[in-house]
């Protein structure tokens, strides 16, 4: 009976790992194999493993179907993916890295206030000692760069700081994707 009755739990982890592992050509074909794994019926529904197994697919399935919408970042703003848009690499431009790994740990914080300039000169220059008028004029330069790369309509300057907009998801993403 133990068998059993994880059977239908591992179809549904099942589906979880094809969402993780799904790049954007396959992301459509997990998520219609996730959503036929769903709802489960009632004679499925009677263990607290199957319950925890939809309760997780349902959360993925929820998150992968925005992705399109969505910013995507690489592990330490190194590239990153617009809505709607292409893979732009930044790896040849680490003070954009940085600046955008700034606005993404503070978008993705408990209190995702907008950042001052301040902020954006520490991000950006992290430990170097920058004349103000020089240090505002290279955050404004690379705030134009990201908008012109991609990031357009989601940097945005509101309340005294700069910040993503608050409308478009942002994922952080740690594993490989396609370019």
């Amino acid at each position: 009976a133990e068998g059993s009755s994880l059977a239908p739990a591992g179809r549904l982890y099942h589906a979880i790992a094809a969402l993780a592992r799904a790049n954007d050509e396959t992301r459509a074909g997990a998520q219609q194999h996730a959503s036929q794994a769903l709802p489960l019926p009632p004679e499925e529904d009677d263990s607290d493993e199957r319950r925890l197994a939809a309760r997780l697919l349902r959360a993925v399935l929820a998150r992968t179907e925005h992705l399109d919408q969505s910013l995507r970042v690489g592990p330490d703003g190194a590239w990153f993916i617009p809505p709607g848009g292409e893979r732009v690499d930044l790896t040849r431009r680490p003070v954009l890295c940085r600046i955008l790994e700034t606005f993404v740990a503070r978008r993705l914080s408990a209190h995702p206030d907008p950042l001052s300039l301040q902020d954006l000169i520490k991000g950006g220059w992290p430990g170097e000692r920058l004349v103000a008028d020089s240090a505002t004029n290279r955050v404004h330069v690379a705030l134009s760069t990201l908008r012109r790369r991609g990031l357009k309509g989601i940097i945005e300057h509101r309340h005294g700081g700069y910040r993503l907009h608050p409308d478009t998801p942002v994922f952080r993403v740690t594993g490989p994707i396609a370019d």
